[in-house]
C-alpha cells in the first residue's frame, strides 16, 4: 500500500527534471543503487547527476483519529456496500541530489525546493476489490537542506556533491472493505379493521 506513494513521488520528481539522462531512483531502487549502476556501466564511473529518494521504513499513525466505519462509500448495491476506511499516517522521505559540481547541485536543489513549496500535490491510485480510486496528498518539506558532500561515506572526496532535502507526506493508510447488506423479506401488512 505504501509503495503507491513512492511511485507517485518518483513520477512527480521526474516531471520536474527536463533532462532524460538524469535518473531518479525510488526507495525500492536505492537498496542496490551503486552496485546496479556500476554493473550496468561496466564498472565505469557512475554517471552524474542522479536523484535518490529514500523512505524511512517506519511511519507514524494517529490511532485516536481513525476514519474506520466512517469512511467514504465507494460502491453500493442491494447485496453489499464497499466503504473506504482510513487512518492518518505520516511518511518521512529523504531526497539526495548527486552531481559532479557544486553549482550544478545547487541549481537542482533550488529547483526541488521551489517545486516542493509551490507544487506539493501528488496524485495516486488505490486499487482494491477491482475498483480504482484516485486521491491526492501533499509533500511537506521540513525546511532544511544539507550539503553532505564531505561525509566520509563517499567513495573519494571531491568526486561528487550530494545535497540532502527531507520531506514528509501526511496522508492516510487506506483499506477498502465490503460489507454485506442485510436483506429483509417482504412483509405484508394486513389491516384488520
Amino acid at each position: 500500500m505504501i509503495a503507491v506513494y513512492d511511485k507517485a513521488i518518483v513520477t512527480k520528481f521526474k516531471s520536474w527534471i527536463h533532462d532524460d539522462s538524469v535518473k531518479v531512483f525510488s526507495p525500492e531502487d536505492n537498496e542496490r543503487m551503486f552496485q546496479t549502476r556500476s554493473f550496468n556501466e561496466n564498472d565505469n564511473p557512475v554517471p552524474l547527476p542522479f536523484i535518490s529518494i529514500t523512505r524511512d521504513p517506519s511511519f507514524t499513525y494517529v490511532s485516536r483519529k481513525k476514519l474506520a466505519r466512517e469512511g467514504l462509500t465507494l460502491d453500493k448495491s442491494n447485496e453489499s456496500a464497499m466503504s473506504l476506511n482510513a487512518i492518518p499516517i505520516t511518511l518521512s522521505y529523504q531526497l539526495d541530489i548527486y552531481t559532479r559540481y557544486s553549482v550544478e547541485g545547487s541549481n537542482y536543489l533550488a529547483n526541488f525546493i521551489f517545486n516542493l513549496v509551490k507544487h506539493p500535490k501528488i496524485t495516486f491510485t488505490i486499487t482494491d476489490n477491482n475498483l480504482n480510486h484516485t486521491y491526492n496528498c501533499n509533500l511537506v518539506p521540513t525546511g532544511t537542506a544539507v550539503d553532505n558532500s564531505d561525509l566520509p561515506n563517499h567513495f573519494v572526496n571531491d568526486q561528487f556533491t550530494r545535497w540532502t532535502l527531507a520531506f514528509t507526506v501526511d496522508t492516510y493508510l487506506y483499506n477498502a472493505n465490503i460489507y454485506e447488506q442485510a436483506v429483509l423479506d417482504t412483509i405484508q401488512l394486513v389491516d384488520n379493521n
